[in-house]
């Protein structure tokens, strides 16, 4: 029961990074695009250009932390930050009417369950077939 337990841990980690990896790696690869999506947002805090530094990190950087299990905890903290702000920033459905309404209502709740699973690979752990662990036995020898 525990290999089918580490391989399910292994199974849902990827799942849970691969649309953060993926969009990051949008991000990355469409800086301009990118850019022109984070200004029509309208967040006055920072620049563009910064604001999507900052998403890359958390979204393609954390994604990849979680993916590869290695410093699992601090890559669940960034994309936590990033999906709940992500919710409010840019599924504000509440401002919203008819199709948008209905559209950036999904978006908001997948946001809220996404973080929900965040919380509970936090509490798991990234498994017994993650860098964390492969370091941890190496350190331990």
């Amino acid at each position: 029961m525990q290999a089918t337990n580490d391989y399910l841990a292994l199974i849902g980690r990827v799942l849970l990074s691969l649309i953060y990896v993926w969009s990051g790696y949008g991000a990355l690869t469409g800086i301009e695009g990118a850019t022109k999506y984070i200004a029509a947002q309208g967040l006055p805090i920072l620049p563009p250009t910064v604001q999507l530094v900052l998403v890359i990190i958390m979204e393609f950087g954390g994604g990849l932390l979680i993916l590869l299990g290695l410093w699992h905890r601090l890559g669940v903290i960034l994309l936590i930050i990033h999906t709940l702000l992500t919710a409010v920033v840019a599924h504000h459905f509440w401002t919203m009417a008819g199709g948008a309404r209905v559209g950036n209502a999904i978006n908001f709740y997948k946001n809220l369950s996404l973080v929900g699973g965040l919380l509970f690979l936090y509490l798991q752990g990234p498994g017994r077939y993650s860098l964390d662990r492969w370091m941890a036995k190496g350190s331990a020898s």
